[in-house]
């Protein structure tokens, strides 16, 4: 099977009409996220036949993976390469990489998750001892089971305390916003403005205002062409 491609952030063509796909969970993605139009797909609802089809996909068409490190964003693009979509990046070093290199990203006000599990995991093991102390000290064992997972966590690079708190109910929430949507693929359908008669089934309160997710700014109704629950995307491809 072909390996993924990877490439540094500052090669990334994000002014140029690329495919980028965030597959980092909804707090992650809530937390910091790129300024620049794209994909969020968390990893384990990424289907990606269903997404060549639907964006309509060149077969010679870039699309870059991201997620906070690179190891989810490799799993990402072995499933496009399986689904024959050879052309596919990883983005070295995710979204930190990002930052670090001067990409525009927007950071919600949210606790990260990979601070809930520096307070979870730091939590657990003061509990441990405060038990082994006064309860038990069998109970030490909590905090050196924990000593022991953030050991596998660095190892691995994949840690099952933030698995876990993926799926808590606070941060369940943020994973089920809507995707942010990019118009990098090209289809006659990027190109063709949509007015309000061509949607019917739309209904919009008076004195609506649509926002581009490119640029945060009030988009002009006659350059709207996709209107998503996250805004509206202006005419164009770039």
């Amino acid at each position: 099977m072909t390996t993924p491609k990877s490439a540094a952030p500052g090669a990334v063509p994000f002014d140029k009409g690329c495919v980028v796909i965030d597959v980092r969970t909804g707090v992650e993605h809530t937390g910091v996220s790129l300024q620049q139009p794209h994909h969020h797909i968390p990893l384990g609802d990424l289907d990606a036949v269903k997404f060549l089809r639907e964006n309509k996909v060149g077969a010679d068409q870039a699309v870059y993976m991201l997620c906070r490190s690179g190891k989810r964003a490799t799993q990402a693009a072995e499933a496009f390469i399986a689904a024959g979509h050879e052309n596919v990046h990883v983005i070295e070093g995710g979204i930190i990489a990002c930052e670090a290199s001067g990409i525009a990203v927007r950071k919600g006000e949210v606790i990260s998750l990979e601070r809930q599990v520096r307070i979870a995991a730091g939590s657990l093991v003061t509990l441990g001892v405060v038990l082994g102390v006064f309860v038990s000290p069998w109970l030490y064992a909590l905090s050196a089971f924990v000593g022991c997972g953030l050991v596998f966590a660095g190892v691995t690079d994949s840690c099952g305390m933030a698995f876990v708190l993926a799926k808590a109910p606070w941060n369940k929430q943020l994973s089920q916003q809507p995707q942010t949507n990019s118009c990098c693929a090209k289809s006659a359908a990027c190109s063709a403005p949509v007015t309000v008669s061509e949607t019917p089934d739309i209904r919009m309160p008076e004195g609506t205002i649509f926002y581009s997710p490119a640029t945060g700014k009030p988009a002009p109704l006659a350059n709207i062409h996709a209107i998503t629950k996250t805004g509206a995307s202006t005419g164009g491809c770039s």
